[in-house]
C-alpha cells in the first residue's frame, strides 16, 4: 500500500490493520476518533512525508500501534487539545514529536524503545519512567506546565535541549549520560533553581550554568541519596553481643559506628544509623566493607570484613556485624555542647553527654562547673545535684557500651546591667565536665572537657562552634577537638531532607580520626569522593518551620594534626542544604594554639606533674631547681603562686582548697618553665 494523504474526513474510525507495505499516513483537520495502525510494517517509500506518521489539528481519541514497526511519528495541534489514549504493545515506534497537546500519558511510551522525543507546548502525567532508559535526544520547547523535570533514567542521553519553560524549577538529571557542553541547551528557562547531578558532575555543570540569566541556580547531588539506575545493595545491622550467646534482634544495635568501603577503584566511609543499620548502594564488582571503631583494640567483629562480589552475589546482600569485648576495659568519655547561643539576660540550655566507649557496663558521676557569678541555675533534667556552688552532679548506673547518657541544664545569664558581674557581648563562658567511673579508665584524656562559649548579642540559628573555643592550649596539639553544626529551617514548609557537608582540611586536621557522636534527628555519614568530605545524611526527617520544633544539630570530633605549633590557626565551615535549596554556608570558625599563660619564656621540657588527674595532691619533678608554681583558671584568673626556696628537684602541692575542674599549673625551674592543664576531680 502507497502511502495514505486523509484531510478534513467526517470518519469516526479507521482502521489500518495488518498492513504489510505500509508507506506512511497523513491525517489533518480530522474529525477521527478512533486509529488502528496494529500490525502495519512500514516499507522505505519515495514518499516525501517528513514522518511516517504525522496527524495535523485531528480529534483523536484512542490510537494503537500494537505490533507496528512504525518508527517515527509527529503529531501536531494549531491550538492545545486533549491527547489521546495510545497502545504501545510491541511497537518500533522510535523518534515522536507532539505539539501543543494536553495530559500526553507518558506512561504509555514505557517498553516502545523511543530514541527521540520532542514535546512542544504540552502538558502530561507520568508516574512510570522506565522509557527513559533507551532515550538518546529529548526536546523540551514552551511547556509551561512543566515545574519538574526527572531525567536521571535517562542514562542513555546524547542531546537535551530545554528552551523557554519559562515555569520549570527542579531538573534531575542524576545519570551517567554522555553529555557533551555542546549538546546542552538550557537556554530561557527563566526560573530554574536547582539542577541534580552525580557528584563526579557537579563541577562540570557548575560551569556549564555559570552564563545562565538565573546565576543562582543551585547544583548537587541530593535529589536522592541512592544511584539512579542499575546497582545492587549491602544492608546489615550491627549489635554487641551483651548477653555471650551471639547476636540477635533482642541486642543492642549500634549507632553512628564508621565503616570502611573499598573496591578496586575507591575507597570511603559509612555509617550506621540511629538504628544500627547500614546501607550500601554499589555497582558490580568486588566490595570489601571493615568497621572502623574508634578503639578496634577493645573489640572482636564477627565478621572482621566482608568482601561481596556482585553479580556472583545476589542483591540485596545482607551482612550483619556481631560485635563482643576484647578483655575488660573502662573507659568512659564527657561532652558538654551548648543547645543554643548564649545571649545576655536570656535562659540558655546546654547538654552534659556521658559516653561509654570501654567494653563493660559502667557506672560513676559526672560533675559540670561553671561560673556562678555569671548564671544561675534555671532548670535541669533529671534534676541535678547542687550541693557546691558552681557546680551540678549527678550520677549513672550501667551504661552500656556504645551508648550515652544525657544531661541537659538550663542556664539564666546575667544582663550587661548587671550591678556586680555584668555580662556582655563578646564575654567568655566556660564549663567544665568531668567524669568519673569506679575503676581505672583507659584513656583518662577524655574524662573532662572543657566548653567556651563566646556570648553574643545577634542570634545566627545555622552556625559552627569548636567546643573548645578559639584558643587551645600548646598541650592539646594533635588531640581531640569537637565541633557542632546547628541548623534551623527558617523556611515557610517543612524540609523533607537536610544535609550537613564539612570539608575536612587535611593540612589542618587528621582526617582518618573522625568520629561522629551524634546529633538532634536520625542520619548517617557518608565521605564523597575526596575522602576529607563528609556529609550528614538526614533523610525524609520532615524537619518542621515552627519556632519550637525546626532546628537541629550534629557533633563530630576530630584530631587536630600534631605538627601544629603556637600561633598557628585551625579553621572549618560547613554547608546546610535543606531540600533543593542553596545551601547556607555557616561562619567559619577559626580556633588558635595559643598558651593562656603566653609569654616570652625558655621551656624546660624536663619538668613533670603528676598524677594527671589528681584527687587534691600533686608531685611536681624537675631536672633542674623548682622555683615556683603558679595556678590559674581556664579564663586567666590568677588563683595561686608558691614559691619553692629549697631549690630541689621534687616538690609536694596540696590542691585541696581548688574546687573540681581544670586548671593552669606553670612550673619554674631555674633553666625555664612549663604549663600544663591539670585536672582536679
Amino acid at each position: 500500500m502507497s502511502s495514505i494523504e486523509i484531510f478534513n474526513s467526517q470518519l469516526q474510525e479507521v482502521n489500518f490493520r495488518n498492513i504489510a507495505e505500509f508507506e506512511g499516513l497523513r491525517l489533518v483537520d480530522s474529525s477521527i476518533s478512533v486509529l488502528s495502525l496494529e500490525n502495519v510494517q512500514y516499507t522505505d517509500s519515495s514518499s516525501s512525508f517528513d514522518s511516517q506518521i504525522y496527524i495535523q489539528n485531528s480529534l483523536l481519541s484512542n490510537l494503537s500501534f500494537l505490533d507496528s514497526n512504525v518508527e517515527n511519528v509527529q503529531f501536531y495541534a494549531g491550538s492545545p487539545i486533549q491527547a489521546p489514549i495510545m497502545n504501545f504493545v510491541n511497537s518500533h515506534i522510535k523518534r515522536w514529536s507532539l505539539e501543543n497537546y494536553l495530559d500526553i500519558n507518558l506512561n504509555d511510551f514505557s517498553g516502545a524503545g523511543l530514541k527521540f522525543l520532542e514535546l512542544m507546548n504540552a502538558a502530561w502525567i507520568v508516574s512510570d519512567y522506565s522509557f527513559l532508559a533507551t532515550l538518546v535526544e529529548l526536546r523540551v520547547f514552551d511547556c509551561q506546565n512543566v515545574e519538574f523535570l526527572d531525567l536521571s533514567l535517562a542514562q542513555n542521553l546524547e542531546f537535551l535541549s530545554l528552551l523557554n519553560n519559562s515555569n520549570l524549577k527542579f531538573l534531575f538529571l542524576k545519570n551517567e549520560a554522555p553529555f557533551h557542553s555542546s549538546q546542552l541547551y538550557f537556554n530561557s528557562n527563566v526560573n530554574l533553581r536547582y539542577v541534580c547531578v552525580p557528584t563526579r558532575l557537579i563541577s562540570q555543570y557548575t560551569n556549564l550554568l555559570s552564563s545562565h540569566p538565573n546565576n543562582s541556580i543551585v547544583v548537587n547531588s541530593y535529589c536522592t541519596f541512592e544511584p539512579i539506575g542499575f546497582y545492587n545493595e549491602i544492608i546489615g545491622t550491627t549489635r554487641i553481643d551483651s548477653d555471650g550467646n551471639g547476636c540477635n534482634s533482642n541486642d543492642t544495635e549500634i549507632s553512628s559506628l564508621l565503616y570502611s568501603v573499598t573496591d578496586n577503584m575507591s575507597a570511603g566511609l559509612i555509617s550506621t544509623n540511629n538504628s544500627g543499620s547500614y546501607y550500601l548502594p554499589v555497582s558490580d564488582g568486588q566490595h570489601t566493607i571493615t568497621p572502623q571503631p574508634e578503639n578496634p583494640s577493645y573489640w572482636n567483629f564477627s565478621p572482621a570484613s566482608v568482601t561481596v562480589d556482585f553479580p556472583t552475589q545476589t542483591s540485596p546482600f545482607t551482612q550483619d556485624f556481631c560485635v563482643t569485648p576484647n578483655g575488660t576495659i573502662e573507659d568512659l568519655e564527657v561532652i558538654v555542647m551548648p543547645l543554643e547561643q548564649a545571649r545576655p539576660g536570656f535562659e540558655t540550655g546546654y547538654k552534659v553527654v556521658v559516653k561509654n566507649k570501654g567494653n563493660q557496663n559502667a557506672s560513676g558521676t559526672v560533675t559540670l562547673d561553671y561560673d556562678a557569678d555569671y548564671m544561675t541555675l534555671f532548670d535541669s533534667a533529671p534534676a541535678a545535684g547542687t550541693a557546691n556552688a558552681g557546680q551540678l552532679d549527678w550520677s549513672f548506673t550501667d551504661i552500656a557500651p556504645f551508648q550515652m547518657e544525657e544531661y541537659i541544664f538550663t542556664m539564666t545569664l546575667n544582663t550587661p546591667t548587671d550591678s556586680t558581674f555584668p555580662l556582655n557581648g563578646n564575654d567568655e563562658l566556660s564549663f567544665t565536665g568531668i567524669v568519673t567511673g569506679t575503676g581505672t579508665d583507659n584513656m583518662p584524656a577524655d574524662n573532662t572537657m572543657t566548653l567556651e562559649q563566646i556570648v553574643v548579642n545577634s542570634f545566627d540559628p545555622n552556625d559552627k562552634r569548636c567546643l573548645e573555643g578559639e584558643k587551645i592550649e600548646p598541650s592539646m596539639v594533635g588531640e581531640y577537638v569537637h565541633y557542632m553544626i546547628r541548623f534551623e529551617n527558617t523556611g515557610t514548609a517543612s524540609a523533607i531532607n537536610v544535609v550537613v557537608k564539612d570539608a575536612i582540611d587535611p593540612i589542618m586536621f587528621d582526617v582518618s580520626t573522625f568520629v561522629p557522636l551524634g546529633g538532634s534527628h536520625d542520619y548517617y555519614v557518608r565521605t564523597v569522593e575526596d575522602g576529607n568530605t563528609f556529609e550528614f545524611i538526614h533523610e525524609n526527617i520532615n524537619l518542621d518551620f515552627n519556632d519550637a520544633t525546626n532546628d537541629g544539630y550534629v557533633l563530630f570530633k576530630i584530631k587536630t594534626l600534631s605538627t601544629l605549633t603556637e600561633g598557628d590557626t585551625f579553621n572549618n565551615d560547613a554547608e546546610i542544604y535543606f531540600d533543593f535549596n542553596a545551601p547556607i554556608v555557616t561562619n567559619d570558625f577559626v580556633t588558635t594554639v595559643q598558651s593562656t599563660a603566653s609569654v616570652s619564656f625558655i621551656t624546660d621540657d624536663s619538668i613533670k606533674i603528676s598524677p594527671n588527674p589528681t584527687s587534691g595532691i600533686l608531685q611536681l619533678n624537675a631536672k633542674n631547681a623548682i622555683k615556683s608554681l603558679t595556678i590559674h583558671d581556664l579564663n586567666g584568673r590568677l588563683l595561686n603562686k608558691t614559691s619553692f626556696v629549697s631549690g630541689t628537684l621534687n616538690e609536694t602541692v596540696d590542691l585541696e582548697n581548688l574546687n573540681s575542674g581544670i586548671y593552669l599549673m606553670t612550673v619554674v625551674t631555674s633553666e625555664g618553665q612549663a604549663t600544663e592543664r591539670v585536672v582536679v576531680k
